[in-house]
Formats: structure tokens, sequence, C-alpha cells
């Protein structure tokens, strides 16, 4: 039996093709320590497409398929990593830590924060390097965030330089008679 996984909603469902049918399709996760199975099937023979499968998971009550959380907090860095511009926030609403790329440190110039730094920060609910929670958006406690655009990242926030060379105008040697 050929298995394969997808993800709905932040779901691992497991795919299995059933045995002597190509066409029906068994799909099982697991919601709130219960097993759930729901076998796909078209009525003209077809195999059905990932977005079938995904509706199936999703025709269940809205007290079985987890809503994914998303929410602002207040928090802590725990931990911040310069060289590889990622860390980790603690905040009440995010347990076990918030994973932050620098991508959404919402500062002029250099886009990092300090471990023990004070932040505010948004985040949603998605498995990202063995944390639950995803950061997308943080900036200091108590500064406004500042939007981060071509402009004002071109160069990162790192120290640039640039350096012009100019020639002298060729002057043409006049002969003495």
């Amino acid at each position: 039996m050929k298995q394969r996984s997808i993800t709905v909603d932040g779901l691992q469902v497991s795919v299995s093709a059933l045995p002597d049918d190509a066409v029906t399709y068994e799909l099982r996760w697991v919601v709130n320590g219960q097993q759930r199975t729901v076998t796909v099937a078209n009525a003209d023979g077809s195999p059905p497409g990932k977005d079938q499968l995904v509706s199936a998971v999703r025709a269940l009550s809205p007290a079985e398929v987890p809503q994914l959380p998303a929410g602002r907090a207040s928090g802590v860095v725990r931990v911040w990593h310069d060289e590889e511009g990622w860390g980790v926030i603690d905040a009440p609403q995010t347990p076990g830590g918030c994973w932050a790329h620098f991508s959404v440190v919402l500062v002029e110039g250099y886009a990092s924060l300090t471990a023990g730094q004070c932040v505010e920060l948004e985040w949603e609910a998605a498995r990202q390097d063995g944390y639950d929670f995803r950061a997308t958006s943080a900036w200091p406690a108590g500064h406004s965030p500042v939007e981060r655009t071509a402009a004002t990242d071109a160069h990162g926030g790192a120290y640039s330089t640039s350096l012009m060379l100019t020639f002298d105008t060729p002057t043409t040697a006049v002969e003495q008679p």
C-alpha cells in the first residue's frame, strides 16, 4: 500500500490508496488523541485530487478540526543567533517558545534582537524548526514597528561604501617650434 502525507490546517494526514483499488484513498490523522479515518473516492472512477482530500478532512465538524490560533503578545527574547538570523521568543500565549526570523523583525536598520529583550510580537501556530509557533512580526516593546521596505532594507542595515574613480582629461602635448 503506497503511502504519502499531506498537511491540512496544521494536521498531518496520512494518505493511502486502498489495496487493489487505485482510485479510493483512505485518510488517517489524530485529533485530541483520537484517530480519525475517512475514505475518499470519485463516482467517475478517477483518483481524487489533493483539493478533494483536503476538503474531505475539512468537512468534519469544526470541533474535530483544530482552528490554528494566531495572535499578538508581549514576550521576552530567549535566544537570538545574529549569525544565523533567527531566535526564540517566550510569551504566555506561545508555550515552548515562538520561532522568529530576522525578516519579521520590524526595526530600522539591521534586523536583530537581543536575548532578554522585551518585545511585542504577532504569531501563528506553525511547526518551525521544532517549535509550535512562528512569529509573523516582532519589534522592541515600547516602540512602534518599522515596516521594512526595499528602500529601508537596501543594505540590510549593514555598513556599505562606494568608490568612484575619475581620471583627468588627457592633455595633448603641444609641439614647440
